[in-house]
């Protein structure tokens, strides 16, 4: 199914907008299910344990490369997880390879991390929704904290933070994403019944619009 979704977006780089650098794309990614057994092995490789399904939610933060200004973001984060009755079990170091791509992307390329917290409600819906308050106040926490101004260089983004699915997206080309710049996508275990796709895309008049705006999804019932 994975492979079948980043087949479709290569499909799609026809409509994706570019740079002048031929190997730095204005942007792709993958929105996933959960993939648990997958996380659960990596997990474990990262010292800790993951509870079953729907027990925890994944981060997927982009990062500062400078290492004392990511621990005071990834501090404060904790801190408003923690306030909101939430637990950190661990994060992990996304691995990538950035061999292929352009000078401009490799100049803006900030470091990935994951990070797994605990449920601190009952009900899937309920989880959901304290995760949209924690994303929320930890963004506008860590900006305070790290100085992020309104328009400014943003250094700590959060991709996506959910107990159903995960992002995965970068300054790519689809054949990037495809080549496996990051090794997640490319792991066996690494599996989901649903995928989007999204590409930047660029109209008649070579105007780039909206993120979202070029979309393909593969599906499958588990049922």
């Amino acid at each position: 199914m994975v492979n079948d979704a980043i087949e479709m977006l290569e499909r799609m780089a026809h409509r994706g907008a570019c740079s002048c650098e031929k190997n730095t794309g204005d942007g792709v990614g993958i929105m996933v299910a959960l993939p648990h057994d997958f996380f659960k092995e990596v997990a474990k490789d990262a010292g800790f344990e993951l509870p079953p399904p729907g027990e925890y939610d994944v981060g997927m933060f982009f990062m500062p490369t400078d290492e004392k200004r990511r621990e005071k973001g990834k501090a404060e984060f904790k801190k408003v997880a923690e306030s909101l009755g939430h637990v950190i079990l661990g994060w992990r170091l996304v691995p990538t390879n950035n061999s292929d791509l352009g000078e401009s992307a490799l100049e803006t390329e900030l470091v990935i991390e994951q990070v797994f917290v605990t449920k601190s409600s009952r009900s899937e819906a309920e989880f959901e929704q304290q995760l949209y308050i924690l994303r929320r106040l930890s963004i506008i926490s860590v900006r305070a904290s790290l100085n992020i101004k309104r328009g400014g260089e943003r250094d700590f983004y959060m991709c996506s933070l959910s107990s159903r699915t995960i992002v995965y997206k970068g300054q790519l080309k689809p054949s990037q994403l495809k080549g496996y710049y990051y090794a997640d996508l490319g792991h066996e275990n690494f599996m989901s019944y649903m995928a989007l796709d999204c590409i930047y895309l660029r109209d008649g008049q070579g105007v780039t619009d909206g993120f979202d705006e070029n979309i393909g999804m593969v599906c499958l019932s588990p049922f």
